[in-house]
């Protein structure tokens, strides 16, 4: 259930993302580069928390 709730909370994230960037709040090229190491740490956190 864990896996889950992490994988619809990042879909979740993505599509707000996604609608930044249409609406030209922010560039998701500029957050993509600037905060890829975030998103490594996340999948890095949720692998050791859920075994």
């Amino acid at each position: 259930m864990k896996g889950r709730t992490f994988i619809g909370i990042l879909l979740i994230i993505l599509g707000a993302v996604f609608l930044l960037d249409r609406l030209q709040v922010v560039k998701f090229a500029t957050l993509i580069s600037m905060y890829w190491p975030v998103l490594l740490i996340g999948v890095g956190v949720n692998q050791l928390f859920s075994r």
